[in-house]
């Protein structure tokens, strides 16, 4: 099965782009490109700590903010890690982890999904969740998961 479009997603932690490397593999092996896409989520609402009670306009500045550095990261991040002959395009999308990636993997037409997870079982994992556990049981394509050392 050829992997022409490779979605990677990333959150900057070396965890994350531990992923580099296989997606790199796979995409030199079956001519494809690689993606990189970074999820921008919305932060949770705390009645103590919310946007309400600051000067207008300072959650569009912060998300803002936010955007910019995180599309320099993206360009970074690419430029430096995926070689020039598997380089694909950079994409930010906003919202629920999980969800954002399973969305770009759609929209992308991506023929794989190749991230990180942490190992966590149990009730850590039910604690915390698992954004890759999420995404294995929704995204419309394959994902190839791999183990952070």
């Amino acid at each position: 099965m050829p992997f022409e479009r490779i979605l990677l997603p990333t959150d900057f932690s070396d965890h994350s782009l531990s992923a580099v490397e296989p997606a790199i593999e796979i995409a030199t092996c079956s001519g494809g490109k690689i993606d990189l896409l970074f999820v921008l989520e919305d932060l949770p609402t705390v009645p103590m700590v919310t946007f309400e009670h600051l000067p207008a306009g300072t959650a569009e500045r912060f998300y803002e903010e936010s955007r910019r550095r995180a599309e320099e990261t993206l360009t970074e991040t690419i430029v430096a890690r995926i070689p020039e002959e598997v380089r694909g395009e950079t994409h930010l999308r906003r919202g629920p982890a999980a969800h954002a990636i399973g969305l770009a993997a759609t929209e992308l037409s991506a023929d794989l999904i190749v991230m990180t997870t942490h190992g966590r079982s149990g009730l850590k994992n039910a604690l915390l969740g698992s954004v890759t556990e999420r995404v294995v049981r929704t995204a419309p394509c394959p994902v190839l998961t791999v183990r952070s050392t």
